[in-house]
C-alpha cells in the first residue's frame, strides 16, 4: 500500500510539474475538468491494478452501455496517465475509487469513495435527477 501512495505522490508531482513549465498532455487541455459539457459525466479515477478499481470495471462498462447518449462514464488511472494523476491533484483524491459525478457544466454535485455496486451508482443517478 505504501508503495502505491508514494506513486500516486509522484504523478501527482509529475503533473503539477508539466502544468508549471506549460507542457500541454495530449488530448488534455489545462482547463479540462475530464467531463463532458453539455452532459452528465461520471468519472472514475482508480488504478489498473487497484482491487477495488478492477472489481469497479464492469459495473462501469454496462453504466457505459446502459446510458450511453445521456450519462458519459470515463476512467482515468492515477497511477499510469498523466491525465489521471493530473485529475486526482485537482479533485483531491487521496483513495481509489473515487467516483466523481459532474452536473452538464463540469460542477462537481457528488463523490463516492470506494467499490460501489451498479445499484449504489443508480441510486445516486436518480437522487441526482439524471435518470
Amino acid at each position: 500500500m505504501h508503495k502505491k501512495v508514494v506513486i500516486i505522490v509522484l504523478c501527482v508531482a509529475i503533473a503539477l510539474i508539466g502544468v508549471v513549465i506549460g507542457v500541454s498532455v495530449k488530448g488534455c487541455s489545462n482547463s479540462d475538468t475530464g467531463g463532458t459539457t453539455g452532459q452528465y459525466t461520471l468519472m472514475d479515477l482508480g488504478s489498473k491494478g487497484c482491487v477495488p478499481c478492477d472489481n469497479l470495471q464492469p459495473v462501469l462498462s454496462s453504466l457505459r452501455s446502459k446510458y450511453s447518449g445521456k450519462i458519459s462514464v470515463k476512467f482515468y488511472d492515477v497511477n499510469r496517465t498523466s491525465e489521471g494523476a493530473k485529475l486526482a491533484n485537482k479533485y483531491n483524491v487521496s483513495t481509489i475509487p473515487t467516483l466523481i459525478f459532474l452536473d452538464k457544466n463540469g460542477k462537481v454535485v457528488k463523490r463516492m469513495v470506494g467499490y460501489q455496486s451498479q445499484s449504489e451508482i443508480e441510486s445516486a443517478f436518480r437522487s441526482l435527477g439524471w435518470i
